[in-house]
């Protein structure tokens, strides 16, 4: 199985290998790839690289189509050129880091940074910070991996990519084991669930297994797992069955514990995620060591320590850092020249300067307009979120009085109904957690279909809904109670029954209109105006 394992791993370098020389120098076995593509448009060349970057065993034609677009000469004063070549580079460099070549990544990003600093390219420049600080992170430089996360930030404005940028703010205060403010960055990371939230959602999992509480580990790695299915993101899959196994294993269930870490190491080795694979061997060599079977436990850590140090070379780390000073010396001296070249400006110029003030003024007064114009609809739009919770609240203090209930024409089935109404009555009852519908057919000595027959026959609902609006109106009536006011929104939820705010908020928001944090808030302004 070594033998096997080596020789798909010294197989796979050389692939690498290939790949990176090809595409640096043209070399002459991707003529017939360059040739297919070279008479595309730039455009059409950057969107060809990034289809075939997401599609499996195709990231070699991608790098191809990168290379042809980053290589592609410009001129100065053409922006557009230059944003597609500042993707292509953060493109290529993501391909480069799979294949563990960090140097060609760093130097595709170093350049990417430099156009991008040159036309205020901000967007992909936070995408630039993001990336070298991914590659500090790897060798586990967390200060200067922080500093550049938090750069990214100064820039970024599209929301998936703050969630993914706090996602790693959160790795790196985990990694310092500054548990507290890893799990602020990472609720940070899940406001807005995308692709990538899988993983944050296993780091969540790790805060919860370094404060021993297993049973949120564990129902976090599988929610990481199911989301990770669902958006077709295999690595993220890999990692958090990665993580569950090693958990298993923190807690003895060893059986377990080999069952993930293998399905985990079987798709790590089919997709090539040699650091995943790196990491599978030494749980297996630490599963195998708490079963007493030092000999087979040495084999696996053998096979870990080849891997992790081809990975993770402290002398490879040493040149990327002379790299990066290097980039930095020469864009010190490029600016000295630009402040030269600036005290030879000419009548025109200073005209040219004053015309582009006169329109950034002209700019600024439109943005003023615009925020103006947001501002208030946002204004009318909370005035009409605090009219409704004003008629949530009206409607629950009115509520005895405008009870009723369904009238039919069966008097059997009238008070079967009515016997329902009186059970869903009982805050107590209805409240528990573990209350359901089986609860319900044991109380009536009924069974489920005829119940859900009549509910849906006389409410026009299932059981759940009419369940989720008597726990909703009961939060509604808790938190207009004076000795619930300093109650968080996480224990009303307990209260009334969800043992996630999650789903709470989600079920209070289709049902009220608002979220409870909003409702609350709502309340607390409209007592204070009185």
């Amino acid at each position: 199985m070594k033998k096997l394992f080596l020789l798909i791993f010294v197989l796979f370098s050389l692939q690498t290998a290939s790949y990176s020389q090809s595409l640096l120098s043209g070399a002459s076995q991707n003529n017939d790839i360059i040739s297919k593509f070279k008479h595309l448009s730039v455009q059409q060349l950057y969107d060809t690289a990034e289809y075939y970057s997401s599609q499996k065993n195709s990231k070699d034609i991608a790098l191809i189509c990168y290379s042809l677009v980053y290589n592609t000469p410009y001129d100065k004063k053409d922006t557009v050129l230059q944003k597609l070549i500042c993707r292509a580079l953060v493109g290529a460099s993501r391909i480069y880091i799979l294949y563990c070549d960090n140097k060609l990544s760093l130097e595709a990003l170093l350049r990417a940074k430099e156009i991008a600093i040159m036309i205020n390219f901000h967007e992909n420049l936070g995408r630039v910070y993001n990336n070298i600080g991914n590659i500090h992170y790897a060798f586990k430089k967390y200060d200067l991996a922080k500093k550049n996360y938090l750069l990214a930030l100064n820039f970024l404005e599209d929301i998936f990519m703050q969630s993914a940028v706090f996602s790693n703010l959160g790795s790196v205060e985990f990694s310092l084991q500054k548990f507290d403010s890893a799990m602020f960055y990472f609720k940070q990371a899940i406001v807005n669930r995308n692709e990538n939230t899988s993983v944050t959602i296993s780091n969540i999992a790790g805060i919860f297994r370094e404060w021993k509480q297993y049973d949120s580990c564990f129902f976090y790695l599988q929610e990481a797992i199911e989301l990770s299915k669902i958006f077709g993101i295999k690595e993220n899959e890999c990692l958090a069955l990665y993580y569950l196994g090693d958990c298993f294993i923190e807690i003895g269930q060893f059986d377990s514990a080999k069952y993930y870490l293998q399905k985990s190491y079987n798709l790590a080795l089919e997709e090539k995620y040699l650091s995943i694979v790196a990491n599978c061997l030494n749980s297996f060599a630490q599963l195998e060591e708490q079963k007493g079977n030092i000999l087979r436990a040495l084999e696996y850590y053998k096979q870990y320590t080849n891997i992790n140090d081809s990975l993770f070379d402290v002398t490879k780390y040493a040149s990327l850092m002379q790299l990066e000073f290097l980039n930095d010396m020469t864009q010190a001296e490029t600016q000295i020249k630009q402040l030269a070249e600036e005290q030879k400006i000419n009548e025109k110029t200073i005209y040219l300067h004053r015309v582009i003030q006169l329109i950034l003024i002209a700019a600024f007064s439109i943005v003023i307009l615009i925020l103006g114009f947001v501002f208030s609809q946002n204004k009318k739009l909370n005035a009409s979120y605090r009219l409704l919770v004003s008629k949530s609240v009206e409607m629950i203090n009115q509520e005895e009085d405008k009870k009723r209930k369904p009238q039919l024409h069966n008097e059997l089935s009238q008070e079967f109904v009515e016997r329902i109404l009186e059970i869903m009555n009982n805050k107590e009852l209805v409240c528990q957690s573990d209350f359901s519908l089986n609860k319900l057919v044991a109380m009536l000595d009924s069974n489920s279909t005829y119940i859900s027959q009549v509910l849906n026959k006389t409410m026009g609902k299932n059981f759940n809904k009419l369940l989720n609006e008597y726990r909703i109106k009961t939060a509604l009536k808790m938190l207009q109670e004076p000795k619930y006011f300093n109650f968080t929104i996480e224990a009303i939820a307990k209260e009334v029954g969800y043992d996630s705010r999650n789903s709470f908020s989600n079920i209070f928001k289709e049902i009220v209109g608002v979220t409870p944090a909003f409702y609350v808030r709502s309340l607390k302004e409209s007592k204070e105006m009185a």
